[in-house]
């Protein structure tokens, strides 16, 4: 092999831009998976609609991340494809309302890594890559939301009397505030609160789901564990909403059909759980940085240690089945030195 050249091009890749797009491809790709099996499997004329405009993003995004890869001299990602990831002789695991569930939360997981790559990339095409992307996902999300509300299937996050007038926080000690009282949920902690059941909902969903039809005995037993704990957590989350007489969001475990005949391989499945539970992680992190409760701050210490062991045990059997890819690392100097 020749030697590397490192030298700054309009080409190059910076490691943001690199992992972001290495990310995206293997979320997109999995993706098209997903949604062509949905898309073949519904009658549904207005979902069929936003199936396809959501592939037809996808499906752009894989395109575009190809061409920076190939002008950068990256190797392209497996990712995950149509011929070895899906049945489409198999029947339809989910509703159409869950399956437009399942879509309104990863185009809002979509939204939240564009705006973070957006920050992250230095290239001006990459970023303004993103920034279409990010507009173009918009588009979606309204999509969903408006066929959702035409549905009765919108889940309204909960309604508060405004306030008559400002106050100011009066500062307490952790214990004090464990001992005592707590004072009412504020719109952020209740906000948190309510998306973080929502999303824990679908990730509960995804875990029952395809623990019926995952084809290693391990990868079902791990989905059966994550759906007990992920039950856990939204019982938990759930409490604290119903202290202060809130409502919390809707439950779509009947949504979930009886099958035992999987659509999708092992392999893309646990990709699409992994994310989730990642993205979990970091939710439930940036629900605790801005609660001001004790009680809530200790559910989500808890919740998230529970969750990075979860994702521990994602990461074993991942490797073992050897579905993870290695994304691009710096260079071993170290191994280098030593050749």
């Amino acid at each position: 092999m020749g030697n590397i050249n490192f030298t700054e091009s309009n080409t190059t890749l910076t490691a943001s831009e690199a992992a972001n797009l290495w990310n995206q491809y293997l979320g997109d790709s999995s993706s098209i998976c997903m949604y062509t099996f949905y898309y073949k499997h519904t009658q549904d004329k207005e979902i069929q609609s936003i199936l396809e405009f959501a592939l037809q993003l996808s499906k752009q995004h894989i395109k575009k991340i190809t061409d920076f890869f190939n002008q950068a001299n990256y190797p392209i990602p497996i990712g995950y494809t149509l011929e070895d990831d899906v049945n489409f002789e198999a029947p339809r695991i989910f509703s159409n309302p869950l399956v437009i569930y399942d879509l309104e939360i990863m185009t809002i997981h979509g939204l939240t890594a564009y705006s973070l790559a957006i920050s992250a990339c230095e290239r001006d095409d990459i970023r303004n890559y993103y920034i279409e992307c990010s507009a173009q996902t918009s588009e979606l999300l309204n999509k969903l939301i408006s066929l959702s509300k035409s549905r009765g299937n919108f889940g309204k996050s909960p309604i508060i009397p405004p306030p008559k007038n400002i106050k100011f926080v009066e500062k307490k000690g952790m214990i004090s505030d464990l001992l005592a009282d707590p004072k009412p949920l504020n719109v952020m902690e209740i906000s948190n609160l309510y998306f973080n059941i929502k999303k824990t909902m679908l990730l509960k969903i995804g875990t029952m789901a395809f623990s019926q039809i995952a084809q290693n005995d391990d990868v079902r037993q791990f989905l059966a564990k994550a759906t007990d704990q992920s039950d856990r957590s939204i019982r938990s989350l759930s409490a604290l909403l119903h202290q202060d007489n809130l409502p919390t969001p809707h439950s779509w475990e009947a949504d979930v059909l009886p099958i035992t005949t999987s659509p999708f391989s092992d392999k893309v499945m646990m990709f699409h759980i992994g994310f989730k539970i990642s993205a979990a992680i970091a939710y439930y992190g940036a629900a605790l940085a801005t609660s001001a409760r004790a009680d809530v701050i200790a559910i989500y210490v808890k919740l998230m240690a529970r969750t990075i062991n979860e994702a521990n045990e994602w990461l074993t059997l991942m490797v073992k089945y050897r579905w993870l890819e290695q994304q691009p690392q710096a260079v071993d100097r170290k191994a280098l030195s030593q050749r």
